[in-house]
């Protein structure tokens, strides 16, 4: 026996895919929010807002869907949604 038989096969575990939606886009008055579908309860991810220069102007640990209060002025920026499982980068625009 090459000692595989007699096994069953196991499937690989899948986990479902987890993405970040950021809205409303643009986003008017001091929030938007950011939704997290399929997060992990156990990770908190890394909202990271950028300017167009590349500068931090806001940093936030979330660990599900949330909404982000704000001070930014009008115009654009970068949301880094970062954890274990999700790396993200989308355009925000802010009026």
């Amino acid at each position: 026996m090459n000692g595989v038989e007699g096994r069953q096969a196991q499937a690989p575990v899948v986990s479902p895919t987890v993405d970040a939606k950021i809205y409303p886009n643009p986003a008017y008055g001091n929030q938007f929010s950011v939704l997290l579908n399929n997060f992990p309860e156990d990770e908190v991810a890394t909202v990271t807002v950028t300017n167009t220069q590349g500068q931090t102007v806001l940093e936030k640990e979330i660990s599900a869907s949330a909404k982000i209060e704000h001070n930014l002025t009008p115009g654009m920026y970068f949301v880094i949604i970062h954890s274990k499982s999700i790396n993200v980068k989308q355009k925000l625009v802010v009026e």
